[in-house]
């Protein structure tokens, strides 16, 4: 519609003779059928922009790629599969975000997280000599440095010191086993990030780590870009450069960087950099940028203010490198990447819909059905087959995890409860030399006081165990509990093969992490510590001798018990943990066959046939389109981004207070004289008869402005107001009533007469030229009509707009406007000013939708989460003023 406008004045505006005679009844009726241009349609939206360097033409290719995804979500929800509506959702998910992600991975020791923190310039991310990084954990742009993590099927984060992150990200960190993070989010003050990227850290890939290695690859679907970090110690292992070759599959563009440089010569770090491209030629990694660093020399130079040794540390080059592709390639990178994930959904779709068209015959329909039958027959006995090696191989690593750590387990809660004994100990015995003999103090009394004060210590020790317990079993059985939580996508395979349609499941159904594992939870046993100080001790009161080996020995029997609790429990929820992955593993396939026929046995319909194909060619033209698409923004520029990543847009497409309702100057007065000519009418019709006499004569106002009035006005008021034109209408409606048919000689039935009686009670009807609001309101909108189109000076202008900017006019006040023959100059600024405020909003509105279906509303702006009511307000006026002033002509 924005662009209709702007299009239509520069077309009519344009003429020589600035003849307005074209476009007003085209404004005027508002016809939307010309007015609906292809914003919404992609191939017009994508060559829309004015030049490709323009951020504009990058919101504008970004929403219409989104309106193509949720296209492809809502055949997607009407054909069942929820594969693709899942990650249709993900899509737009990165499209609100609008943030690249670039991806840090490698084997454990390579130093990627060093190498975070050199080009962060902090050490914001922990490090150490041990994994620190076990989870995914995204850094992004924030004005002070904070850090969020997340729990096993918890709705929100929770805020956690930075300095303590490693507890919660590390594979040593208790909190993180004991909370089940499964992810964390870190902002820092880091100006690199306001490029609108973000970095991931990623647990470090191995053979010998299946389970980091898991949730990386489950992850790398989601980047965009990856940096791949080895070491100048040991470059490119064959494991690294079968991942490497992997990765390349994966994300859109590959940095690969070698760490450690400061421990080889120079000659040898050339040599190392030349043997570490020949293998990946090998491989046919191409395209990728090599760099050799010494992430911790750069880190140490950065944190020093050391310039020299900054530059000896070889990450300016890398840095370099990364910011030229932010800020050359990132748009065309961002948005050809989801484009590319989107064609593999649509492909998905149209296998959907082809399975719905064979389905229609019943005998193919029923040949495809026993096929996936036999094949899934097959399935459901390898899952089952999968559970009893998953329990025999979790019975195996407890028993052998018993075996090694129970001395440790029990030798940790004796210290500790022997710390927290040993401060009872001194509070019950007040430091007497004699002891406690003559007290009157209880072995009950001790034994309720320790137990409640080390109960604390021992639930803490407990769930410590119960959640490195559960870690241990899922990384040991990790390529069966991989097998396991795939069983959806085998039936999804099965369906396309029994139907003889080609193609494999979504690229991100790949891996799995923590949060696919099933909770492993056992709750603590009752805890007790008992404390007896024998017969003789009991009468006469305990010794301070004889009160701590009494305690001593409480805490022994204790211990023992407690571990003989943990080691029971532990081995019969072994079962349990088992047969939830079974139900789970049961549950998908049940649930994929139930979808798979769904979509064998329902046809398709016409719309959907219709998105899907609109989609097919759509989506090839859009990234054909962005080849022309490049950043050319540079870095001082992209400083004044919003930290979200949201685009700037030019000054001129907002002109009034982002904090108020973007109205029409000439509804805006309306509204005034309306409020001001009702007040003046209910106080005249409660007050004075004369004004009730003409009210009455007058048939009262129209219907709208009736209640308007009505709901100004008093109870009072109204009786005294409208008794008068209700005895008036009653009047006339009685002699109406009494009038007989013209002639007497016709004979009648009494329909004849029906018509004539029609029209006398119709005129009885106040209509708008009657009115006395309406004349009001028609000469009020003339008049401002007049004003805005002819502007007689600067002052009366910027009075009415609150400030010295264009007016912003609805539809029907622009038609009004143009009606008035402003100067040529003057109808093409209010045109084009609409055409402006409708564009914004256009996009407002839009990336609304976008963050909704995303289920990402903490992205919406105000201005997008008013912008329907504005565009409403643009296109139809003020609701109160939603009627034609202009009085009937007939």
């Amino acid at each position: 519609m924005a662009m209709g406008l702007a299009q239509t004045a520069d077309a009519v505006l344009g003429r020589a003779d600035g003849s307005l005679d074209p476009i007003l009844p085209w404004v005027r009726t508002g016809k939307r059928s010309r007015l609906v241009i292809a914003g919404f349609r992609w191939t017009v939206a994508m060559t829309a922009a004015a030049t490709p360097s323009d951020l504009r033409d990058y919101q504008h290719r970004r929403l219409a790629l989104a309106d193509m995804i949720r296209a492809a979500l809502y055949v997607a929800r009407s054909r069942a599969d929820d594969s693709v509506e899942r990650h249709a959702r993900a899509l737009l998910a990165r499209l609100a975000e609008d943030r690249l992600r670039l991806a840090v991975a490698g084997q454990f020791s390579r130093g990627k997280t060093t190498l975070m923190n050199a080009i962060l310039g902090a050490e914001y991310l922990p490090t150490g000599a041990l994994p620190m990084t076990s989870v995914v954990t995204t850094v992004t742009y924030g004005s002070a440095a904070r850090a969020t993590v997340r729990r096993r099927d918890a709705a929100l984060p929770i805020d956690v010191p930075l300095d303590e992150l490693a507890d919660y990200v590390a594979r040593s960190g208790s909190r993180r086993s004991v909370l089940e993070v499964v992810s964390a989010d870190v902002e820092v003050p880091a100006n690199l990030l306001r490029l609108g990227f973000a970095f991931v850290d990623t647990p470090g890939v191995g053979s010998e780590d299946e389970l980091s290695t898991a949730t990386t690859r489950q992850y790398l679907p989601q980047a965009d870009a990856a940096v791949f970090v080895t070491g100048f110690d040991s470059p490119l292992t064959a494991t690294e450069l079968s991942f490497v070759s992997e990765l390349q599959q994966r994300v859109g563009r590959l940095f690969v960087v070698i760490n450690k440089r400061d421990l080889v010569s120079s000659d040898q770090v050339a040599e190392v950099e030349s043997y570490v491209s020949e293998r990946l030629a090998e491989r046919d990694v191409s395209g990728q940028s090599v760099h050799s660093v010494s992430a911790l020399k750069a880190l140490q130079a950065r944190t020093a203010g050391d310039h020299q040794m900054l530059a000896e540390s070889g990450l300016p080059a890398l840095e370099k490198d990364l910011l030229g592709f932010l800020t050359r390639e990132k748009a065309q990178l961002l948005l050809d990447r989801a484009a590319q994930r989107a064609e593999e959904l649509v492909a998905d779709l149209q296998r959907d819909l082809r399975l719905g068209e064979l389905g229609s015959d019943v005998e193919t329909a029923n040949e495809i059905t026993h096929r996936v039958e036999t094949e899934v027959a097959g399935l459901r006995a390898q899952v089952a087959d999968t559970v009893v090696r998953l329990d025999q191989t979790a019975s195996q690593a407890l028993s052998r995890l018993l075996r090694a750590r129970r001395a440790s387990w029990r030798a940790e809660l004796h210290s500790e409860l022997s710390r927290t004994t040993d401060d009872m100990i001194r509070i019950v015995d007040e430091g007497s030399p004699e002891g406690r003999e003559g007290s009157d103090v209880s072995s009950a009394d001790i034994a309720t006081l320790l137990t409640r004060s080390t109960q604390p210590t021992y639930e803490a020790w407990w769930n410590k165990h119960v959640a490195a317990t559960r870690e241990a079993l899922t990384t040991a059985a990790a390529e069966l509990i991989g097998d396991l939580t795939g069983t959806d996508g085998a039936v999804v395979a099965m369906g396309r093969r029994a139907a003889e349609l080609s193609g494999d499941r979504p690229s991100d159904d790949q891996g799995w992490s923590v949060a696919d594992v099933p909770c492993f939870s056992i709750a603590p046993a009752t805890w007790t510590i008992p404390v007896d100080f024998g017969r003789r001790a009991r009468r006469r009161g305990p010794t301070t001798e004889e009160f701590q080996a009494a305690t001593a020995t409480g805490i022994e029997l204790a211990s023992d018990r407690a571990l003989a609790e943990l080691h029971d429990r532990l081995v019969a929820a072994i079962p349990r943990w088992v047969e939830r992955f079974a139900d789970v593993a049961r549950h998908d396939v049940d649930q994929a066959v139930t979808r798979f026929r769904h979509q064998l046995t329902v046809p398709p319909s016409d719309t959907d046939r219709q998105a899907v194909a609109d989609l097919a060619t759509g989506l090839p033209t859009f990234r054909t389109g962005l080849r022309d698409l490049v950043d050319d923004t540079s870095p001082v520029a992209v400083e004044a981004v919003d930290p979200r990543g949201a685009m700037p847009s030019p000054a001129t497409t907002r002109q009034l207070p982002t904090n108020g309702a973007l109205t029409c100057v000439i509804c805006s007065r309306l509204q005034r004289a309306l409020s001001e000519v009702l007040s003046h009418e209910q106080f005249r019709l409660a007050t004075m008869q004369r004004a009730q006499a003409e009210h009455a004569s007058e048939g009262g106002f129209c219907r709208l402005h009736t209640w308007e009035y009505a709901a100004m006005a008093s109870p009072v008021g109204i009786s005294a107001g409208y008794a008068r034109l209700a005895e008036t209408l009653a009047a006339a409606l009685d002699e109406v009533a009494a009038q007989r048919p013209a002639s007497l000689d016709v004979p009648t039935t009494g329909r004849e007469f029906a018509p004539d009686l029609a029209r006398a009670v119709g005129e009885q009807v106040t209509r708008t030229d009657s009115c006395r609001v309406c004349i009001e309101l028609a000469r009020v909108e003339a008049e401002q009509a007049a004003i805005v189109a002819h502007s007689p000076n600067p002052v009366q202008e910027a009075a009415m707009t609150g400030g010295d900017r264009t007016p912003v006019l609805c539809l029907h006040h622009l038609a009004a406007v143009l009606a008035a023959r402003p100067d040529t100059h003057r109808a093409r600024t209010l045109t084009r000013a609409l055409a402006a405020q409708l564009h914004r909003a256009s996009e407002d509105m839009r990336s609304f939708v976008l963050a909704r279906e995303a289920i990402r509303r903490g992205l919406i702006t105000t201005e997008e989460n008013k912008a329907y009511e504005d565009v409403l307000r643009l296109i139809a006026g003020l609701p109160a003023l939603a009627r034609p002033w202009k009085q009937s002509e007939d």
